[in-house]
């Protein structure tokens, strides 16, 4: 039962930091990055002090699995990652014929390389795929027999994470929570086949990213 409090403890500090406390301190976008990225190595510490994570592979975080996670998430996300880049061309050479200026690249840049990788990928793979998903497979006996209790344990979360998210942008919350929830069942999945969260890692970092390009690029070209 101890396990259990701890995990469920654990989930709903991480929703209430993303629906409550990082609204209302409407940090500037770069410091809320930064606190994201802090709040993920924090909830990896507090696994580590439970118990979990013996030389980091309970986590998914042992060094010897990144090599497959790499090769496993390059593998899935290469032929969508062509085809986002050759879409983002065809916007642009549109817009080059049409000769309108596009927007400044400074944003694009910045979100791509700093926001997504260290405030979205790495605070929630490792908030996630890594700290959340370990106290969930611990407090969850079931799960260790195919281990889909403690995944949707960890996806439920992970879709109540993007609630807050999901109002700012002016979307469905329901199928923002919905779309995340299988979102989060897939990463854990690739954590598990592959022992790394680098799987789900580089996956995430590739759908948001090319989802950001195409969005730049679309606008441009309004």
């Amino acid at each position: 039962m101890r396990r259990v409090v701890l995990a469920a403890a654990a989930s709903s500090a991480a929703v209430a930091w993303n629906t409550v406390i990082v609204p209302r301190a409407a940090w500037p976008w770069a410091v809320r990055t930064v606190a994201h990225a802090a709040a993920g190595v924090t909830a990896v510490a507090i696994a580590r002090a439970a118990g979990h994570g013996s030389g980091w592979e309970d986590l998914g975080l042992h060094p010897g699995h990144a090599r497959a996670g790499l090769a496993a998430g390059t593998r899935i996300v290469v032929l969508p990652s062509l085809g986002c880049l050759g879409v983002a061309g065809a916007l642009a050479a549109r817009r080059a014929v049409a000769g309108r200026p596009g927007p400044p690249l400074g944003p694009l840049a910045a979100w791509t390389l700093f926001h997504i990788p260290v405030g979205t990928v790495l605070a929630e793979e490792l908030l996630f795929r890594s700290a959340l998903d370990a106290l969930w497979r611990d407090a969850l006996p079931l799960a260790r027999h195919g281990r889909w209790p403690a995944r949707l344990a960890g996806a439920a979360t992970f879709g109540a994470w993007h609630v807050a998210p999901a109002r700012c942008a002016g979307h469905s919350v329901g199928s923002t929570v919905l779309v995340t929830m299988l979102g989060g069942v897939v990463f854990t999945s690739l954590t598990s086949a592959t022992s790394s969260v680098v799987a789900p890692a580089v996956v995430h970092y590739a759908m948001n990213a090319g989802g950001a390009l195409i969005v730049h690029m679309v606008d441009a070209n309004q």
